[in-house]
């Protein structure tokens, strides 16, 4: 099934200036490994340790966050959108 991933600006920068990466993946954790895979540049953004996102991150699928549902297992269909957001710090 393919899907896109939309990225913030942050990470545009690192894949030419594109906002929108299509690939095809069953869950949300192979969809961003994939991306990491074809893009090494952004595994620094988009993994902490391990197989952990980065906590400044926040995924969605849908306009649905991941946490609502399965995590990083959280199974996509044909033209599933997930977007990755940046949070903010501060107060």
């Amino acid at each position: 099934m393919t899907v896109r991933i939309a990225l913030p600006p942050l990470f545009s920068e690192r894949i030419g200036g594109r906002g929108a990466v299509d690939l095809t993946a069953p869950t949300v954790r192979a969809a961003l490994v994939k991306l990491g895979e074809s893009y090494p540049d952004l595994n620094s953004l988009l993994w902490r340790s391990g197989d952990v996102v980065n906590p400044f991150l926040v995924v969605f699928v849908n306009d649905q966050d991941i946490q609502s549902h399965d995590g990083l297992d959280t199974p996509l269909h044909d033209g599933d959108e997930i977007v990755v957001v940046t949070s903010l710090e501060g107060g």
